[in-house]
């Protein structure tokens, strides 16, 4: 199993730092996963808390 890190600024508190580290990190595996490339399309069913960070890596 690999393991992602998250590094963030020093004023970062854990409290802000949470969602990143679990909903990004998800969405992100799953994208890299598909292995999509510029041009591609990405369609993202429910557009919540992991969706939205979906939507906003599928545009990258």
């Amino acid at each position: 199993m690999r393991a992602a890190r998250f590094h963030s600024d020093k004023g970062l508190n854990p409290v802000e730092g949470a969602p990143p580290t679990d909903a990004a990190l998800t969405a992100y595996r799953s994208l890299r996963k598909a292995e999509g490339g510029p041009g591609d399309s990405v369609a993202v069913v429910g557009v919540g808390g992991l969706g939205s960070f979906g939507v906003q890596f599928g545009r990258l």
